[in-house]
């Protein structure tokens, strides 16, 4: 069965408990991305905060600000369940189909949740429709090209059973957002570090995160070394290099 011909619900019903443990017995591990786009999403108390697809949560363990209502929506029922033990306001729909009243959220973010969606321009029309005049959406995805979609369309693909042929970023997807009425006021690209304790934990957490069967921790060390780069960190912590294309995008 190939990713690239199969739903997001689909896959995480396959795979959805292990990319959950990944996050919660590795929290630090993408500490630093989570933070990133919470930054660049700048929730503030008072504001609603949409997180779609929300995964089993785990965005919301790293929201610092107070005083926020944060409310999930994920179209995989086995993700869902994880992440209402989380989110309480968590919701089972599809994001092209949002469970919302117009005009009722303040902030929204996408993390890496959109390169198996083959419906951009309906989901983004749902994203403005819920959205308040001037409310804002942050995207965080792989940039088409990158080093980061050349290793999930690659080595990942190769080493899961389910397979991995994601859509990235590109121009059309730009063109996209614009066309349902959000207006990108800022895109760059952000590059951080996935931090782990040791080789083994790095290929432990990868493993699970994205089905990789088919590799063993050797093999998916060495192609992240030569893929994507390690470093030694400060701390005495691996990190493995890491980047993702941050839109953030206004309602009219």
């Amino acid at each position: 069965m190939s990713a690239s011909t199969t739903t997001y619900a689909e896959i995480f019903e396959r795979r959805g408990q292990a990319h959950d443990q990944a996050f919660r017995q590795y929290p630090q591990a993408c500490e630093d991305e989570c933070k990133a786009i919470l930054s660049l999403a700048a929730p503030q108390t008072g504001e609603t905060l949409l997180d779609a697809p929300s995964a089993g949560g785990f965005l919301t363990t790293h929201l610092d600000t107070h005083g926020v209502r944060v409310v999930a929506v994920d179209p995989s029922p086995v993700l869902h369940a994880l992440c209402a033990r989380l989110v309480p306001e968590s919701y089972l729909a599809a994001i092209d189909s949002l469970p919302f009243a117009d005009g009722g959220i303040d902030v929204a973010i996408c993390l890496a949740g959109l390169h198996h969606e083959p419906r951009l321009s309906a989901v983004f029309a749902e994203f403005r429709r819920v959205l308040r005049p001037g409310g804002r959406l942050a995207i965080a995805e792989a940039s088409e090209g990158s080093a980061v979609a050349r290793f999930l369309n690659g080595f990942v693909d190769r080493h899961n059973s389910l397979g991995h042929k994601g859509t990235f970023l590109n121009d059309n997807f730009r063109t996209k957002l614009s066309e349902a009425g959000l207006h990108i006021a800022l895109d760059q690209e952000a590059h951080y570090h996935w931090r782990f304790e040791s080789r083994e934990s790095l290929a432990h957490c990868l493993s699970l995160m994205f089905g990789i069967d088919r590799a063993t921790p050797g093999q998916i060390c060495s192609a992240v070394e030569k893929e994507l780069g390690l470093d030694e960190l400060a701390n005495g912590q691996i990190g493995m290099r890491w980047s993702l294309r941050h839109l953030l995008a206004f309602s009219d």
